[in-house]
Order: structure tokens, then sequence, then C-alpha cells
């Protein structure tokens, strides 16, 4: 991934993103968790939040339902650039 994409996640979806230290995960609607290579935690995301990754290697975002709304979600990733990856 070498730009910045918006994608929408319906209830039960989940998105394969391979990921590199620097890239930005936003979240725009909804709530998702987000899941990095080599990472212990989980890390639950909400509306206007930003989530940094810190490995290089694979995050699954996936859609977390709020209180049983079926509302989509709707994440932004900010991909880093070959030269900014740490």
């Amino acid at each position: 991934m070498d730009a910045s994409t918006t994608f929408t996640l319906q209830p039960g979806t989940l998105l394969r993103v391979p990921s590199v230290p620097g890239m930005r995960i936003s979240v725009r609607a909804g709530r998702v968790w987000i899941t990095e290579t080599g990472c212990l935690d989980d890390h639950f995301v909400g509306v206007g939040a930003v989530h940094e990754i810190t490995t290089r290697g694979m995050t699954l975002v996936g859609h977390e339902p709020l209180a049983g709304r079926a509302i989509d979600a709707v994440v932004w990733i900010d991909a880093v650039r070959p030269g900014d990856a740490r």
C-alpha cells in the first residue's frame, strides 16, 4: 500500500493490510479493532481516533459493532511512503 485509502467495513468484515511502522489508521465512522503482527494487544479505535502502526508485517482491522447497531465502519489508512519507513 503506497497511498492513503478509505475503506468501508460492514459488520463482520475483516480488512487485512500489509503494514510498516508509522502507518496510521483513522476511524471516520463506527468502531474497529486492530491487531498488529507481533503485538499481544488488540486496539479498539472509535470515531476521530488514530492508531499508529508500530510493527512491520500484517495488520487486521475488524468491524466492532456499537451496542448492537449495524452501522458500517469507515477507516482511512495513511500509508507510509518507502522513504518514510522507520
